[in-house]
């Protein structure tokens, strides 16, 4: 439930914004959205697909689900 709640004031971050898109600054992503983003790859890869994961990606409306799906273009390094 602490990490619920604390993702629930990350949660603000991206909803403080008021802009039209999936990260904190609105279309495009910054530092703050890969860096928010790379905690959930963590525990994706820690959990795999679990009811823990599952869980967690469901938290804030599905909002950590659609962030990793926006960002995917960006998560393999080649």
């Amino acid at each position: 439930e602490k990490v619920k709640e604390a993702l629930g004031g990350v949660d603000g971050w991206f909803n403080s914004a008021s802009l039209e898109g999936s990260f904190v600054m609105g279309e495009k992503p910054m530092f703050v959205d890969f860096a928010v983003a790379s905690m959930f790859v963590f525990i994706r890869t820690v959990t795999g697909e679990s009811e823990v994961w599952k869980d967690i990606v469901s938290w804030q409306g599905g909002r950590w689900e659609k962030l990793l799906d926006d960002l995917k273009e960006w998560e393999v390094v080649v």
